[in-house]
């Protein structure tokens, strides 16, 4: 194990690459001011018996419980990934191999910014993975860190 490794861990369900790094950096960006670290990465498996979805997980961002997070998704509600309210698709099981490791943050910009990150690893070594977010730097749509100043 390196030096880099030891400083930003892969979640053992992952190869090492520079997506986790990446993750692991953006948090070190944060500012102190923006309170305690609250957001929480995390990934679900699609439950999908009928091929509705060609998507396996789903990544997202939370600073509720996973347990409360995992049944706003299974009722399909506002709260719910619309990936969820497609009929007979559903949350399966957390993968806590997939985030094992990695930082909480201060702020839901930089969870979001995360979120997607973490979304294009996993399509990339697992198969196909959606987020909310997963599109945004493509857009120029990703947010900017609500603590942040332009001179920071």
């Amino acid at each position: 194990m390196n030096s880099k490794s030891a400083l930003y861990p892969t979640p053992p369900g992952l190869r090492h690459s520079r997506g986790p790094a990446g993750i692991h950096r953006l948090v070190l960006s944060e500012p102190e001011a923006t309170g305690p670290a609250i957001y929480q990465l995390y990934v679900l498996e699609v439950d999908d018996p009928n091929d509705v979805t060609p998507i396996n997980y789903y990544v997202g961002s939370t600073n509720q419980t996973l347990a409360r997070r995992r049944k706003d998704h299974a009722g399909g509600g506002l709260y719910a990934a619309t990936i969820f309210k497609k009929p007979d698709v559903s949350p399966g099981p957390f993968r806590e191999d997939l985030t094992a490791g990695l930082p909480r943050f201060r702020c839901r910009a930089c969870a979001e910014n995360a979120e997607g990150r973490l979304a294009r690893v996993i399509a990339a070594q697992l198969g196909a993975a959606h987020s909310d977010q997963l599109n945004n730097r493509m857009k120029g749509k990703v947010a900017s860190c609500e603590g942040r100043t332009s001179a920071d």
